[in-house]
């Protein structure tokens, strides 16, 4: 209302209507079911952005712990903000399908490809070495890269990134969006950050090529990371991710037609990729893949899991105990022909330690819930050519039930 001069002059504008693309169903079960989870892990905190990858459309966005709007001073200030795109974190493992991606593309790596794989690689970063997620490093011997994205092999990630050189793997993180903001309609998005070489502010220096490479050393946000992934299942195309599908003032209705920003990867990489997200998931015949739990019987589900160490804020090195993690697994679903794109993030998961810490045992299984209902509440019916191996490769991996 205007208040003029003569009092009030200027009746009430009701304004315009949104149309959201979220899915109250899917928003609802994902809330449901991550609070479930970051309770019963005993973690600090979770995010679940669920999305139609083909146009970069949010179908569910949930943070835990949430707040009542209208008693929002009654939760504290941490819980106001949307953690999906506001929180930064380093994502780990779920990144490697960035390097990947840019191996593929740049036709350095099939998925054949073999490596040997003892635990640790030697850089000359003066002097400077990796090694993998389990400590002490375990090798895994001659293994392709289908089995670095199955194994998780830090290892095998460098030695892309290696391949690569600072001069062709950064141009592709950023291609990605990756340190970039997503554009998206909300307010509060944050960019992450990544190490430039050349580039002062940001701290370049050679051990950042390898860190990067499998997730550390460079922060992103879940909304950030999940785009990122879309691309590949949209074939190579970045989308640019919207939560308003239509509005309408008066009369005039805009539809909102999805964004496609650029080409990142042509689309035989990210065909291929996509196969090997696959294929590392399930893993060979009586044995598993990490994102063995995010799978669902009868149908083919591309899925990564991460595990990231957090930095203490006194010594500036990487934590260790319970409550240090962020664990985290994303995945897309019909594989080579997706509907649904999911993203789990829990935040310093304690319960039941060590088992907890991984992404592939705290957030997996939410990915497989968080599908199962998709693929109810869309009448997608299952293929059983698949179903016997998924329940195989959990099986191999010791059950599911977090």
């Amino acid at each position: 209302v205007k208040i003029g001069t003569r009092g009030l002059d200027q009746p009430p504008d009701t304004g315009a209507t949104l149309r959201l693309s979220i899915d109250t169903y899917i928003q609802d079960v994902a809330g449901r079911e991550l609070k479930s989870f970051v309770t019963r892990s005993g973690a600090a905190s979770g995010t679940v952005i669920v999305s139609n990858p083909k146009n970069g459309r949010i179908i569910a966005m949930v943070n835990y712990p949430w707040f009542n709007p209208n008693r929002y001073a009654a939760s504290p200030a941490t819980s106001w903000r949307n953690g999906a795109i506001f929180d930064t974190y380093e994502p780990g493992s779920t990144f490697k399908i960035v390097t990947m991606a840019a191996g593929l593309d740049e036709h350095l790596i099939r998925p054949s490809t073999a490596i040997y794989d003892p635990g640790y690689a030697n850089y000359p970063c003066d002097p400077f070495q990796i090694h993998n997620w389990d400590y002490p490093p375990i090798a895994n011997g001659r293994e392709t890269m289908t089995q670095v994205l199955q194994h998780s092999a830090n290892v095998g990630a460098a030695y892309v990134a290696n391949l690569l050189g600072a001069r062709r793997f950064y141009p592709y993180v950023r291609s990605f969006g990756v340190g970039s903001l997503t554009g998206i309609d909300l307010f509060g998005e944050q960019s992450g950050w990544v190490p430039l070489p050349g580039v002062p502010h940001t701290s370049w220096s050679c051990p950042n090529l390898y860190d990067n490479a499998f997730g550390q050393a460079l922060t992103v946000t879940p909304l950030q990371l999940l785009t990122a992934a879309n691309a590949i299942a949209n074939g190579g195309w970045l989308m640019q991710p919207e939560v308003v599908s239509r509005i309408r003032y008066g009369d005039i209705t805009v539809r909102r037609r999805p964004h496609r920003l650029h080409r990142v990867i042509r689309t035989k990489a990210a065909h291929t990729l996509t196969w090997m997200l696959t294929e590392s998931a399930l893993g060979p015949p009586g044995s598993y893949g990490e994102a063995a739990c995010a799978l669902v019987p009868g149908y083919q589900v591309a899925a990564k899991t991460g595990t990231a160490n957090l930095v203490s804020p006194q010594t500036h090195t990487y934590m260790a105990g319970p409550g240090s993690t962020i664990a985290s697994t994303l995945g897309y679903a019909p594989a080579f022909h997706p509907r649904f794109s999911v993203l789990v993030v829990i935040h310093k998961p304690r319960w039941p330690w060590p088992n907890a810490q991984w992404g592939s045992v705290t957030a997996a299984p939410l990915v497989h819930d968080l599908f199962e209902a998709l693929f109810l509440h869309y009448h997608m019916p299952p293929r059983a050519h698949n179903a016997s191996r998924v329940q195989g490769s959990q099986h191999a991996f010791g059950g599911c039930q977090f």
